[in-house]
């Protein structure tokens, strides 16, 4: 589960949008909300059910399924299907996601809509828990439990947080891009400090080259540690770097601080001219 400051949401909807065209509930001028294509300076209405559920994004109510062309006696068919892009739906309530399930059941049964398949593939839905369903809503009645959503992923907003959780291989992959930029530059910056002091320290004639992927992984370790260290906001559970992923296992910051600081001393002390002792860099 990942977790974000509910003042950053602006960032994430951003981050988010890099990955193709994202709707989330946005006010209609009419008093309602419904779901719309997100640019930023918009604030999502988050509060409450849209007008319109999220079901226009996966089977319009007009589409254009072929087109044809007509030469003397002869009709020849054309194709009227519009390559499908990836796209995000931020905000879909619990009963709105029931809903897309049963449409699951009707379209992608044989024979299977290839056009609602098509924007299922492509579509990402992240499910918003409600912390205080209406009088008007029915979830009790068909059993839909609003404060555990389903969807690709699966978001609570707590306090001043906004807490998220996969579910599918498509919620895995886009939570596993979203760390922000200033994240990002950071860590690049602490990878850089870690490789230089542990070049600094190797044994008299060996080059971090020598060291092949144990270098690059005890210096990727280094700063994992460090940034757990220094970014209080959110905890960072893999990156990439080169061809190596670095993990962590533990949900404790301190703790896993420490167990990354152990990996890399046990990786690269072979290599150093006085063993390991962490030093911060």
């Amino acid at each position: 589960m990942k977790r974000i400051a509910w003042s950053r949401l602006p960032e994430l909807l951003a981050a988010m949008a890099t990955r193709g065209s994202l709707y989330c509930p946005l006010e209609d001028g009419a008093g309602h909300s419904r779901f719309a294509r997100w640019e930023p300076g918009k604030e999502p209405v988050l509060t409450g059910n849209t007008r319109l559920g999220p079901k226009d994004l996966f089977f319009p109510q007009v589409e254009d399924l072929m087109r044809f062309r007509v030469s003397g006696k002869e009709l020849e068919i054309l194709e009227a299907r519009v390559r499908q892009e990836p796209f995000v739906v931020f905000g879909v309530r619990p009963c709105d996601c029931r809903a897309l399930e049963i449409l699951d059941r009707v379209f992608l049964a044989e024979p299977e809509d290839s056009f609602y398949r098509d924007r299922r593939d492509h579509g990402t839905v992240i499910c918003l828990a409600c912390q205080e369903p209406e009088e008007t809503c029915f979830c009790g009645t068909f059993g839909i439990d609003p404060g555990d959503p389903a969807g690709d992923v699966s978001a609570w907003q707590w306090e001043d947080a906004l807490y998220l959780r996969a579910n599918t291989e498509k919620g895995a992959a886009l939570l596993a891009g979203e760390l922000d930029g200033r994240q990002t530059n950071l860590l690049r910056l602490l990878c850089g400090a870690s490789a230089s002091s542990l070049t600094a320290r190797l044994r008299e004639g060996l080059t971090p080259e020598d060291c092949k992927a144990d270098f690059i992984a005890a210096a990727s370790l280094l700063a994992l540690a460090q940034l757990n260290g220094v970014d209080d906001d959110t905890q960072v559970e893999e990156f990439k770097a080169g061809d190596l992923t670095v993990k962590q296992g533990s949900k404790n910051r301190d703790a896993a601080s420490q167990c990354l600081q152990r990996q890399a001393e046990l990786m690269i002390a072979p290599y150093l001219k006085d063993g390991f002792s962490f030093r911060g860099v």
